[in-house]
């Protein structure tokens, strides 16, 4: 009767070299082969963060579920978009002229002129969905259009930021990692993006040219 007790009690019984603290850590049959590399998420994406990219838009260019699922996303994080509503109590005729002056500035907000303020709202989303991220550069400009509005914005797509750019930059006591430019205090100040897009054609003027960075402030 012993024997049997010290056999059904041994069988719920882990020992110590497979049992630590956190049964995630285990080292048990089942966990044994589970050993993931222990880098930090910026290493991780440093290299293999291109890769991911290109297939995640593979994907969504070729899998019809990977696509929907995309857009359902999409539709669900920009809904209507933004819409200001003006709060002047009683002064309707201003409220009226801030709208237009709204809708005017929609259609010219694109710096590409590719698409309105709403377009570019889904494209942020979407790029948001496939790569994880997405960068808005400000363009203070001229009175510009109909609007008068003097801002427009330009959308640069995750593959702009180059993820090998590494190391001291111009300003004494910064520096720059996978591309971003950081400040003695280890706060982002700078982006370094690639002038043309690097895995596309650059202008016939500009084919035996080497590709060079832009340096774009981070409030910009």
């Amino acid at each position: 009767m012993a024997g049997f007790i010290n056999k059904l009690t041994g069988f719920f019984t882990i020992s110590r070299q497979h049992n630590p603290h956190f049964e995630a850590a285990s080292k048990s049959r089942r966990m044994g082969g589970f050993d993931p590399a222990k880098k930090h998420i910026n290493k991780a994406i440093e290299e293999c963060g291109d890769t991911i990219v290109a297939r995640s838009r593979w994907l969504y260019d070729n899998e019809s579920l990977y696509g929907s699922a995309t857009e359902e996303w999409v539709s669900a994080a920009v809904s209507d978009g933004i819409k200001p509503y003006p709060r002047i109590e009683g002064f309707q005729e201003e409220k009226k002229k801030l709208l237009d002056l709204w809708w005017q500035w929609v259609d010219e907000a694109d710096y590409d002129e590719d698409a309105n303020f709403y377009g570019l709202q889904a494209t942020i989303a979407r790029e948001v969905f496939l790569t994880g991220e997405c960068f808005v550069r400000l363009h203070y400009v001229d009175l510009y259009g109909r609007s008068g509005v003097p801002l427009q914005l330009q959308i640069y797509p995750t593959e702009m930021l180059d993820l090998a750019y590494n190391g001291p930059a111009e300003i004494e006591g910064n520096y720059i990692r996978m591309g971003i430019e950081f400040n003695a205090s280890g706060k982002r100040v700078a982006y370094h993006f690639w002038e043309h897009h690097p895995y596309d054609d650059v202008p016939a003027n500009m084919a035996f040219e080497s590709q060079e960075r832009v340096r774009v402030k981070g409030s910009a």
